[in-house]
């Protein structure tokens, strides 16, 4: 049974680990590394509490990095299935690791690019959520999250104020209009929702 003592345990570990390597794999920039636990990790978790969000597995994280947000989320939801994606071997042996030592069963890694993904049909319509923090353009996850989700499946953005104003297209028969949310000083989370095909 998962106690808010273990949640809290849990979350600290990973951070440790994460504060551990950071220098060789570089997974946080230094400034965030100084403040792990709030910067980075919990404000990944406010998606959990955002009413408008339904977090369906699976639940996939792209160019998770060091983990965030997908690790996070991992502890604090034990029932949902995510995938933790990332572009470099060596970060996603990290989270192999993080995982494996964490206990986390309902995390699994994958090395690979999002748009090997788009090849096929292997990764069509899979997924329910995907999320993602400080990864590309609004452009490119819209694209990619076309394809990968399933339908009404929702994409979820961590984004900087600044970035939000962005500008990207948003085709009307593929997305809803974006619901945001400001999490923290200069950070917002972004939704989108996939329409039916």
């Amino acid at each position: 049974m998962t106690t808010p003592q273990n949640v809290n345990n849990l979350l600290t570990s990973y951070a440790r680990k994460v504060l551990s390597v950071n220098n060789d794999l570089n997974l946080v920039s230094r400034q965030n590394a100084l403040h792990i636990i709030d910067s980075l990790i919990f404000e990944s978790l406010p998606l959990l509490d955002w009413e408008e969000c339904h977090l369906q597995s699976p639940i996939l994280d792209i160019g998770t990095g060091g983990g965030i947000p997908g690790i996070p989320l991992a502890i604090k939801a034990p029932d949902k299935q995510f995938i933790l994606m990332d572009s470099k071997r060596a970060k996603t042996l990290f989270i192999t690791h993080c995982a494996t030592t964490l206990g986390l069963q309902n995390v699994s890694v994958m090395h690979a690019k999002a748009e090997s993904m788009l090849i096929g049909s292997d990764y069509q319509a899979k997924y329910g959520t995907i999320v993602s923090r400080a990864v590309t353009t609004f452009n490119n996850l819209l694209l990619w999250s076309s394809f990968l989700l399933k339908d009404g499946g929702e994409l979820i953005l961590w984004k900087g104020s600044r970035s939000v104003e962005e500008k990207y297209f948003l085709d009307r028969d593929i997305w809803t209009e974006p619901l945001f949310k400001p999490i923290g000083e200069g950070l917002v989370m972004v939704r989108f929702e996939r329409l039916p095909r």
